[in-house]
């Protein structure tokens, strides 16, 4: 082998390897539901639901991936893209929304939703305590943690849909805020809190 072929080729290996997503979120099995094949224009937001109770290989992912689908897809329905990882600990949650963040929220600021109830919820809880400040300069547009007493619970009701729904409104006129207008102007505005409106995003 020639020193330009091999060059050539140790770079073309780099490449590859360098695209490639690793971690312990990389494979498909280690998500409940998870749309980024979705291109992003075809979701209004992201919604990141973490399992009422921690994930033991023992657990019937038939049944935990039907609460998903009645807890996001049937409640936020084709607008969304929903992203739930299995996880067992904190460490595991902190891992599957950093990893969803650098490989699949794409922009700056792009919207996204954390969701979680029961022992989920509280691991929630205390990650995003921890990250309030980054995740919301991320894109993260409202989060909800219930009590773990709530676990068995029909815990997207109407009213939190709604919640969201309106969080992703004032998202639309925070961005616009912070992208479109002067410094002073866009603190005037903010004052006044006069309606903001944003094209939507391609596709719609």
């Amino acid at each position: 082998m020639s020193r330009k072929t091999f060059i050539f080729t140790a770079a073309m290996l780099l490449l590859f390897c360098g695209c490639s997503s690793t971690g312990l979120y990389s494979p498909l099995a280690k998500w409940l539901l998870r749309e980024n094949a979705i291109p992003h224009y075809a979701a209004r937001f992201d919604v990141i639901y973490i399992y009422p109770v921690p994930y033991t290989p023992e657990m019937n992912l038939n049944d935990m991936h039907s609460v998903v689908i009645r807890d996001c897809k049937e409640k936020f329905g084709n607008k969304t893209r929903v992203f739930s990882p299995l996880v067992n600990n904190g460490k595991d949650l902190k891992e599957a929304v950093e990893f969803y963040l650098k490989l699949y929220h794409g922009k700056e600021e792009r919207p996204f939703v954390l969701l979680g109830n029961g022992e989920g919820g509280e691991l929630l809880r205390k990650y995003v305590k921890k990250n309030r400040r980054r995740l919301a300069k991320q894109g993260m547009i409202f989060q909800s943690c219930g009590s773990p007493a709530d676990k068995e619970d029909d815990f997207v009701t109407d009213k939190l849909v709604l919640d969201v729904q309106n969080a992703y409104e004032k998202y639309k006129e925070l961005v616009l805020w912070r992208r479109e207008l002067p410094t002073k102007q866009r603190k005037e505005e903010a004052k006044m809190s006069l309606p903001v409106l944003l094209e939507e995003p391609e596709g719609e």
